[in-house]
């Protein structure tokens, strides 16, 4: 029954043919232009989950696209909002390296700081963020003074400073109730060493003086209240006080 095969096999066609007219049959991929401009709708929509997916997909499918540094870029910025941290910094790392001529290097490296930046946790936790977090916006800074996001990086920056010095004056306090003075005096004399303009660097001043007054170091102690109370003319009211209070006692002692 050849008839009967060549009838069914042209049913068949049609009902092919016909499905795939209608759009339902034949899924064509969007091409890279097509999922670059679905990726930078999802990422502004701040559906980050779907444009993660979506840039994925064009970097894995079309590698040679001219879109690949937006792409690698804008999936950076959506591991950042995901919460992604380190995926984030691998994007922009390869960003960096792999086309150092695109537009989009300097917001990456931006962007590279802010991945760190993101994780940054009260004083009490390691530093390690942090000084990564400082390291990335000050070459970002250094390498692109021009830049419009180079203002936000100087308050990164500060912000950065800040709690650094901060996490020292903590640990030498410590260390001071610890009786463990050599151990305070190295962290009092580190956030002077790199922050000396820091509002921290009275504070560390003073524990400086109270470390080296209970190792019996009166001078080199009194010469750290004088710098309290004559050379630091920004420290808080009650860090001038209590500078000023211990270099009576030494003096009245002495």
């Amino acid at each position: 029954m050849p008839h009967l095969r060549a009838a069914k096999a042209a049913v068949l066609l049609f009902a092919l043919l016909s499905a795939g007219c209608g759009g339902h049959a034949v899924q064509r991929s969007p091409g890279a232009a097509g999922l670059h401009e679905r990726g930078l709708e999802r990422f502004e929509r701040e559906d980050y989950f779907e444009a993660i997916q979506i840039f994925q997909e064009l970097l894995r499918d079309f590698p040679g696209s001219e879109h690949v540094d937006d792409a690698i870029y804008y999936l950076g910025r959506s591991y950042i909002e995901n919460g992604e941290y380190a995926l984030a910094t691998t994007e922009f790392d390869q960003l960096v390296t792999d086309h150092p001529e695109s537009p989009l290097v300097a917001e990456a490296e931006f962007y590279d700081g802010e991945a760190f930046y993101r994780q940054i946790r009260s004083p009490q936790y390691d530093p390690e963020t942090t000084e990564q977090a400082l390291t990335r916006f000050r070459r970002f800074v250094r390498l692109y003074p021009e830049h419009p996001l180079c203002a936000e990086a100087e308050k990164r920056i500060a912000f950065c400073r800040d709690w650094l010095a901060r996490k020292n004056i903590q640990a030498g306090q410590l260390y001071l109730k610890l009786k463990h003075f050599n151990a305070a005096r190295v962290y009092f004399q580190k956030t002077l060493d790199r922050f000396p303009d820091s509002p921290w660097a009275a504070a560390a001043r003073l524990g400086l003086g109270e470390a080296l007054e209970a190792e019996g170091k009166r001078d080199a102690a009194r010469e750290a209240y004088r710098s309290v109370t004559e050379d630091s003319p920004n420290a808080p009211a009650d860090v001038r006080e209590e500078a000023a209070r211990r270099l009576r006692g030494l003096e009245g002692s002495s």
